[in-house]
C-alpha cells in the first residue's frame, strides 16, 4: 500500500497492485499544486480481528503482516475488531496552574466493545463532576474509529482541587486506569517560583464531527 503503480492495471512501469489493493490517482496531491501520481490503496478499509488476538484496521495491514511473520499461521479470526479490555492511547497529563485559571485533562480511549470513561480523584469516592459547579466532563466519539475520547474541565482551579485524578475506562471484558496529578498555586507562590503559566488545553470545538462511524 502507498506504492507507485500502474494506473492500466499493468507491468510496463511502475507494476501491478497486489491482492485486495486497486492503483488510484492521489486527489490530494491536486490540493498542494502538485501533479497526482497513481498508488496502490487498500480496497478495505473494515477492521478485523486476527487469529493472535490483534485488530487490524483493514485487510491490507493483516496481509502485511502475515507475510512478515510466515511462520505465524496468522489467519483471520472474523470480520470487526477483536473484543479486548479498553486501551487508553492518549492518557492524561500531570499539570499546574495559577488559582483561577482553567485545567483540562483529556483520556482518549481504544476498545471493542466501546468502553464508558469514568472520572474520580484520589481521597473522593463520588464520581466527578459530582455536585461541584465548577467541575464537568465531556465524552465524544474518536477520533478514531473504536475510540472514545472524555475530558474533564476545572474552572477557576482552587487550591483545594490540587490532587491526583484518575481516568477509568470500561467495558465488558475489562478495565484499565490511568492518571494525572494536578498542582495548583497562588499568585504569590507562583511569583516565587519564577515559572511560566502553561499554555491552556482547550476542547476543539469541531471534534468529533466527523460522519464516520466510531461504534
Amino acid at each position: 500500500e502507498g506504492q507507485i503503480c500502474d494506473l492500466d492495471n499493468t507491468n510496463h512501469f511502475y507494476g501491478k497492485c497486489g491482492e485486495h489493493l486497486e492503483c488510484r490517482l492521489d486527489t490530494g496531491d491536486l490540493r498542494h499544486g502538485e501533479v497526482p501520481e497513481p498508488q496502490c490503496v487498500c480496497l478495505s478499509h473494515l477492521a478485523l480481528c486476527g487469529s493472535d488476538g490483534k485488530t487490524y484496521s483493514q485487510i491490507c495491514r493483516f496481509l502485511e503482516v502475515a507475510r512478515a511473520h510466515p511462520n505465524a499461521n496468522l489467519t483471520v479470526a472474523h470480520e470487526g475488531p477483536c473484543e479486548s479490555e479498553p486501551q487508553i492511547t492518549s492518557p492524561p497529563y500531570d499539570t499546574w496552574n495559577i488559582t483561577g485559571q482553567d485545567v483540562i485533562f483529556g483520556c482518549e480511549v481504544f476498545a471493542y466493545p466501546m468502553a464508558s470513561i469514568e472520572w474520580r480523584k484520589d481521597g473522593m469516592e463520588m464520581l466527578l463532576p459530582g455536585d461541584d459547579p465548577h467541575i464537568s466532563v465531556q465524552f465524544r466519539g474518536g477520533p478514531q474509529k473504536y475510540e472514545v475520547t472524555g475530558w474533564l474541565q476545572i474552572q477557576g482551579v482552587r487550591v483545594t482541587d490540587e490532587g491526583t485524578y484518575r481516568c477509568f475506562a470500561r467495558n465488558r471484558v475489562g478495565e484499565v486506569v490511568a492518571l494525572a496529578s494536578l498542582t495548583v498555586f497562588t499568585p504569590d507562590q507562583l511569583n516565587l517560583t519564577g515559572f511560566s503559566l502553561p499554555k491552556p488545553r482547550t476542547m476543539p470545538e469541531d471534534y468529533g464531527e466527523s460522519e464516520e462511524d466510531y461504534y
